[in-house]
């Protein structure tokens, strides 16, 4: 089973919630046609105040899944551009806010 866990130091509505799934089901599909039942994605808001950039006070939010072992890194790299670029506009933040893991891993 394919897992994402959202990491966000800002609030991340149900609404957000929601899209974000539905932004990851849709690239999931597309990439390695996984059913949307399939996706588990975990969220969890940072406390403000423990995460830094620059020593400002970040407003990063992390996705941090897993893509299939061999997975090529260049699949590994636009796939993860899609899910940034999904999350910037679902979260309205910022694409450079928005920091994206895809780890080689079990998906069963």
């Amino acid at each position: 089973m394919p897992r994402y866990q959202c990491l966000s130091s800002t609030p991340v509505d149900a609404a957000a919630q929601g899209a974000l799934i539905e932004g990851l089901s849709s690239i999931e599909k597309a990439r390695f046609g996984t059913n949307h039942d399939a996706l588990r994605v975990d969220f969890v808001e940072v406390e403000q105040g423990n995460w830094f950039t620059a020593a400002e006070v970040s407003k990063a939010t992390v996705l941090s899944g897993t893509v299939p072992d061999g997975t090529s890194q260049e699949t590994r790299a636009a796939v993860m551009d899609e899910i940034g670029r999904m999350a910037a506009v679902v979260l309205d933040k910022d694409f450079n806010d928005i920091m994206v893991v895809a780890s080689d891993g079990r998906r069963d």
